[in-house]
């Protein structure tokens, strides 16, 4: 049913209103809202389509999953993409800073800002991925600094004239 704002409110209230059901739980979704506060007036209850904020954001995750979503890439994910988001990457890290005493290596920063960093390129030497001592605790700084921060994706940037 759409809705017309300009229809008249005052006939509105006057009709009786079924009652909804939420679209994730199926839950009646309530007229009220929490204790004190003011009665949901019939305009806003036709539109409601959910009877919470988290059945709202369960239905919008199952809406934006694989093909659904915008950003899907059609199964096209690199393989770097792929091997930064494992578990045997997480670990790399974990180790890496436990190693360095989560503590940068060139200007000692201790804190929550730290990158793990490849001295070798993950990119090019998928050897050395997974090695702890091809790794090193940098902060953001510093890791800004070195030769091989963003190269690949800055020469695209550069060879394409993208942005």
């Amino acid at each position: 049913m759409t809705f017309n704002m300009q229809m008249d409110k005052r006939s509105l209230r006057k009709k009786n209103i079924s009652l909804k059901n939420c679209e994730t739980c199926l839950m009646v979704i309530p007229r009220n809202t929490k204790k004190g506060q003011n009665r949901i007036v019939p305009y806003q209850y036709i539109k409601a389509r959910f009877c919470s904020k988290k059945c709202k954001g369960v239905r919008h995750a199952e809406i934006m999953k694989g093909t659904k979503n915008p950003n899907f890439k059609h199964g096209l994910s690199t393989l770097n993409e792929i091997a930064r988001g494992s578990e045997r990457y997480k670990k790399w890290r974990k180790s890496v800073f436990e190693r360095d005493m989560w503590t940068c290596v060139l200007c000692e920063y201790k804190g929550r800002q730290i990158n793990a960093d490849h001295i070798k390129p993950f990119a090019i030497y998928p050897e050395l991925r997974y090695l702890t001592s091809n790794g090193r605790t940098l902060c953001i700084s510093c890791h800004k600094k070195t030769d091989s921060f963003r190269k690949p994706y800055d020469k695209l940037v550069k060879l394409y004239g993208i942005l």
